[in-house]
Parts: C-alpha cells; sequence; structure tokens
C-alpha cells in the first residue's frame, strides 16, 4: 500500500482537492493508506469525516486512520503532504497589517516581501523539524510541502538538514495556467509557463 501521511490537516479545502485526486486515481484503488495528523483534535476529526467520505463517494477503497503522535504517523511513511499554517489567521493578519502600518505595499504577503519574511520566521522552525523526523522515521519518503513561503523554507529544510526529498506543490498553479490560456484564447498546451520546467534536484519545485 502507497502510505501517503497529512501533517496539519486545518485547510479542508487543500486536503479535499489533495484526497480527492488520490481516491480518484484508478492505479491507487485498494492500494492507498491516507494518515493524518494534526496538533488540534478537532481539525483532525473534521480531516478524517471528509477524507472518509470522499473515499466512500470514489469507492477507492482506502485505509484511513488519524494518529496524534506525529512521530508515529510518520513512520512506514512513503510520501508526506504538508500544509502547516503556524499561528493561524491572527498572525496572517499581522503579515499585513504592520507592514501596511510603515507604508509598506504588498501584492502578495506569504510568499515574498516582508510579509513572506514574517510568514518564514514562524514556518521554517517547524518544518525544519518536520524534516529532521522524517529522517528518522521515514528517510526514504517525499516530503511534499504546500505551506509558504515555499522557496524560503525549501532552501532552509535543505541547509539546516541535509534532507533532499524535498519538493513544493501548488494547486493554484495549474489552475492559472488554465486560466491565462483563456485569458488570450489559446489552449492551455500552447502556453509555455517556467512552472512547468523542471527545477535543478534539491530546490523546491511547483510541478503541474
Amino acid at each position: 500500500m502507497a502510505r501517503i501521511v497529512f501533517i496539519g490537516v486545518g485547510d479542508v479545502e487543500l486536503t479535499r482537492r489533495v484526497v480527492s485526486a488520490l481516491v480518484l486515481a484508478p492505479a491507487l484503488r485498494g492500494e492507498l493508506e491516507i494518515v493524518l495528523h494534526d496538533d488540534d483534535p478537532g481539525r483532525l476529526a473534521t480531516a478524517e469525516a471528509l477524507v472518509r467520505a470522499l473515499d466512500a463517494e470514489a469507492g477507492a477503497a482506502a485505509k484511513i486512520g488519524s494518529v496524534f503522535d506525529r512521530r508515529q504517523a510518520l513512520k512506514g511513511a512513503g510520501f508526506v503532504v504538508s500544509h502547516l499554517d503556524v499561528g493561524g489567521f491572527e498572525a496572517t493578519l499581522r503579515d499585513f497589517e504592520i507592514p501596511h502600518r510603515y507604508g509598506l505595499r504588498q501584492t502578495i504577503g506569504d510568499t515574498i516581501g516582508i510579509g513572506g519574511v514574517f510568514r518564514g520566521l514562524r514556518t521554517i522552525p517547524v518544518l525544519v523539524e518536520l524534516a529532521a523526523q522524517m529522517a528518522e522515521e521515514c528517510p526514504d519518503a517525499w516530503l511534499l510541502s504546500c505551506s509558504d513561503p515555499m522557496a524560503m523554507t525549501g532552501w532552509a529544510v535543505h541547509e539546516a538538514t541535509g534532507f533532499e526529498r524535498f519538493a513544493g506543490l501548488c494547486h493554484s498553479v495549474c489552475d492559472t495556467h488554465a486560466y491565462l490560456a483563456d485569458l488570450v484564447g489559446r489552449d492551455e498546451d500552447e502556453v509555455d509557463t517556467c512552472t512547468k520546467r523542471r527545477a535543478a534536484p534539491c530546490r523546491p519545485v511547483t510541478p503541474c
């Protein structure tokens, strides 16, 4: 079975989108084990109910479970999907409010700019700790991070732990490709973007 561990399942929409893609894959029917982990028992229970409903609707016959202890969840993992929101809404709000107070305007405040730096300073220690635990519990697994700021955190994980099996994922990139193609009246295959090209090893990548 493919054991896929989700770390940080409070983002219900992201969990829904990733799990939906997994349970609809014919090759994974009856071969999928989904393990959910979160520090909040309420969010964990909500995520498990959602995943079980998606599995039942798709008829994927996946093995599904929730594990509160992170090291236990990581044991035997083939892939670890991480979506960390360190500090939650209140911290994210400050990422925008503090720069604005000093006259700094941000187009995007979670991946680049001063807001991205703030978010990176919160997120990097947690992702580094996760990668270090993976090096001990599941050294052959891939860490698939959906956490912003992607480049900053991926670089930090590699430098701090030497853990090289890291990739950054973003569902919105694929949606943006389709949106831009439609905007200019072209088929998506006719639109070439830098995110479709493979990045060098050990660097965060955004596959589509």
